[in-house]
């Protein structure tokens, strides 16, 4: 299911410390119904055969510059269907060891800047195919000990990549720039720690939820060019208090 957030949102700006705080308060809701803000709802079945099938999925997304469904499923292949439901293509033969294929992946997207489908591996290496997955380039950062989990295009070289975490005191997202080759700037998130009694798998799902909703704020404060239409749906219980930014 897919539904909509609204967040609350303050922006202080210290300029003297070099310091920005973003309040989000995740548990003020607002009931809405959802004539409100969906005009319809479509099933749309996917052609299946024995090239498309799809096993479970990681992560599934729609383009509407593109009208197409990108799916990552469980086996790390990427799959595109059309809005109607074709078959577009698939990744399963740009996997593996060669110098134009990917080993492994943590994300996928549509880069309306590269106009490119990219691949995002888990030391921050980012892979470019067109729709056909014909290869196009390989981007990536030096001096990283990081790993990732999801990323966001900020323009054709920049990123928001968020880091995998092992609980609250870990949560960042950080802002790279694949022109230089580096991370630029860092993001902690801070919250009220008694919500937590100790970073295990639930406590890293909601972290990784939450730093998936801020990288969305973003580009809402920032009035970016980005705009996702469609939101998936998770149960966030953690309250977020302040993200604070050091350059």
């Amino acid at each position: 299911a897919w539904t909509s957030y609204s967040l609350c949102f303050k922006l202080i700006i210290i300029p003297e410390l070099s310091i920005e705080v973003i309040s989000i308060n995740l548990d003020k809701k607002e009931n809405k119904e959802m004539s409100e803000f969906i005009e319809k709802i479509e099933l749309v079945p996917l052609h299946t055969d024995t090239n498309s099938i799809i096993s479970t999925y990681k992560k599934i997304d729609y383009c509407d510059e593109l009208d197409m469904f990108i799916i990552l499923d469980k086996e790390l292949v990427v799959s595109l269907f059309s809005g109607d439901g074709q078959f577009i293509a698939n990744s399963k033969n740009v996997i593996g060891e060669g110098p134009n294929e990917y080993r492994t992946a943590v994300d996928v997207i549509y880069n309306p800047f590269s106009r490119a489908i990219e691949i995002l591996n888990p030391y921050g290496t980012i892979y470019r195919y067109n729709t056909s997955f014909q290869f196009i380039e390989k981007i990536s950062l030096e001096q990283n000990s990081k790993i990732f989990s999801r990323f966001v295009s900020i323009s054709n070289n920049e990123y928001i990549l968020t880091p995998v975490m092992s609980g609250y005191k870990d949560a960042t997202i950080v802002f790279c720039n694949y022109n230089k080759k580096k991370i630029i700037k860092s993001m902690f998130i801070t919250v009220k720690q008694n919500h937590y009694s100790g970073a295990n798998s639930t406590t890293k799902k909601h972290w990784e939820g939450s730093a998936n909703i801020i990288l969305k704020s973003y580009f809402l404060l920032n009035d970016s060019p980005f705009n996702s239409k469609r939101w998936r749906s998770e149960e966030h219980t953690s309250e977020l208090q302040s993200l604070r930014h050091i350059s």
